[in-house]
């Protein structure tokens, strides 16, 4: 890890986490370490707690490994707070749609990706949406119409 003074830089642990989680690191594998991971995680929240990737990704690895309702009632809980403070930035919310899914508030997330491509027809949200529709409609013909439009 990368050391600034006696801390880790932001996103240090973060990537350690990530490596640790996946088991490998382009052709080298290692063990995996889901435990460390999350410690690695919640300790790169506590020194750098505006760091929401390292958020979003605690969260995706808790749901993974306990997906009980008090683990989906703590995520809903900060994402929640963290979609109130941040809701009006595109990079935040596509990177939180799927939480919202994921701790049972779909129609939630449908509404907020509603409104959002409504708001902007050419961000990001609304081409993931249009990436979706694509990737699920199985009819060739319409499919080779969707990629073009």
């Amino acid at each position: 890890m990368v050391y600034d003074t006696n801390k880790p830089v932001r996103g240090a642990r973060q990537r350690m986490a990530g490596l640790l989680r996946s088991g490998a690191s382009g052709a080298f594998l290692h063990q995996r370490d889901t435990k460390t991971a999350r410690t690695l995680r919640s300790e790169e929240l506590q020194d750098y707690p505006e760091n929401w990737k390292a958020r979003t990704e605690l969260w995706s690895l808790l749901l993974r490994e306990d997906p009980s309702d008090a683990t989906k009632n703590t995520v809903k809980a900060e994402l929640d707070a963290l979609y109130e403070q941040h809701r009006g930035s595109e990079e935040m919310v596509i990177a939180l749609l799927p939480f919202f899914g994921r701790t049972e508030q779909q129609d939630r997330a449908d509404k907020i990706r509603k409104e959002w491509i409504e708001k902007n027809p050419t961000g990001a949200i609304a081409d993931a949406d249009a990436r979706r529709a694509i990737s699920r409609d199985r009819e060739g013909a319409r499919r080779a119409d969707l990629i073009e439009a």
